[in-house]
């Protein structure tokens, strides 16, 4: 069964990094509306790499990532790739910068994305808070922006970390910021929002509650005119307490009024919060969101299409009746490949540096990496492939 969330955790969420991401997090150009402008001088620049430092934009350095790719790989830069990642860590009042550091050291080390820039938000609330409305009170929302660079600038592709790694960087802000760790998505069953989403979210739950309120109001009013109707036949029968009917008619009737008032000012919020869903529904961010989900399943189906490769790959190897095994050796000329096929050695080889992390990592099947360099390793019939997955199956 699902567990709820729980209060005050630390939490960790990374996404593509936008363009314009050095604007909002050091607070230039246009402020979002649930922003309290009177707590923004309590935000903190924690750290800016020279990388980033007196850019208004990282919109170049995508470009030059994308230039450095084409460059070292020889192939068009694709979708996916992703040389820029930014982090929103869910924080205590009176996080130190000392403890944004420690993470920032342990988060390098794990995943090999270098941090180029980190700040804190202490001035962040919801989009329709009382302080907004008038109010003084105002929830802040405690969070820190996370900036990486997530290239290897030798190779020119972007390091990837497993969800593995994604899980522990959670157990590391917990660590560095001595805060409980929130649960996982998997014990919880939530899916994360992304901004707009999350505002879309919090608009419906709040015309939700007006359209409560209104019934509520409208019930009332009805009740009101009953009892008024009832005291009025009552009185026109017995024909006396005409003065005391007068005020008490008189005094429904004005209660009347101000149940009507409140109606009317509950529709009209109630029609004004319909126009704010319909723009928010309408707009580019949204159509973002969509578009990322629609690539996130494409990126699902390639990856099972993988999978059955990698499953047929370690078929034919049974097939043929050999054990492949892989050895990898860190040169001066690079990571190299020593496999044997059976009791027979293949010669030595280089190989990409991301093969052997991947590898390593537990990531590529020996048969596979000894495959991709020796392309002529595995010329298993189809009838024998055939009859061992059979077999497989008795099994």
């Amino acid at each position: 069964m699902p567990r709820n969330s729980k209060k005050g955790a630390c939490s960790a969420h990374v996404e593509s990094a936008k363009a314009n991401c050095l604007k909002h997090n050091r607070r230039e150009g246009k402020v979002p509306s649930y922003v309290n402008h009177h707590l923004t001088h309590d935000n903190r620049k924690v750290f800016e790499d020279e990388m980033i430092r007196d850019r208004k934009s990282i919109l170049p350095l995508m470009r030059q990532a994308e230039k450095l790719y084409t460059e070292k790989t020889g192939q068009k830069c694709q979708k996916s790739f992703t040389p820029f990642r930014e982090d929103v860590l869910v924080v205590k009042a009176g996080i130190t910068d000392e403890q944004l550091m420690e993470y920032k050291t342990k988060v390098e080390a794990l995943t090999g994305w270098k941090v180029i820039g980190i700040w804190l938000h202490q001035d962040e609330g919801h989009a329709r808070s009382k302080y907004i409305e008038g109010d003084e009170e105002f929830k802040i929302n405690y969070h820190a922006h996370v900036l990486y660079d997530c290239q290897d600038h030798q190779t020119g592709k972007a390091v990837r970390c497993t969800r593995e790694y994604m899980r522990k960087r959670q157990d590391l802000l917990s660590e560095a910021t001595g805060m409980e760790r929130g649960y996982s998505a998997v014990e919880t069953g939530r899916t994360h929002r992304k901004s707009m989403q999350q505002r879309i979210h919090s608009e419906e739950q709040r015309l939700i509650e007006l359209m409560r309120k209104r019934e509520e109001e409208e019930k009332k009013l009805a009740e009101e005119e009953k009892k008024r109707k009832e005291l009025e036949k009552q009185n026109a029968q017995k024909k006396v307490q005409g003065d005391l009917l007068d005020l008490q008619n008189e005094k429904k009737r004005k209660e009347g009024l101000e149940i009507e008032k409140a109606i009317r000012k509950l529709t009209k919020e109630y029609k004004g919060l319909l126009d704010l869903l319909s723009n928010l529904k309408n707009s580019d961010e949204y159509r973002e969101y969509r578009q990322i989900q629609d690539d996130r399943e494409n990126a699902q189906r390639l990856l099972d299409v993988l999978i059955r490769n990698i499953d047929h790959a370690r078929a034919t190897a049974a097939a043929m009746g050999v054990d492949v095994s892989a050895k990898l050796r860190n040169t001066s000329e690079g990571w190299v490949l020593e496999a044997t096929v059976g009791k027979t050695s293949l010669p030595s080889c280089v190989i990409e540096q991301t093969d052997a992390y991947s590898y390593k990592r537990g990531e590529m099947p020996a048969e596979i990496l000894v495959a991709k360099y020796h392309p002529t390793l595995y010329q298993a019939s189809p009838e024998k492939v055939l009859d061992y997955i059979k077999s497989e199956k008795k099994r």
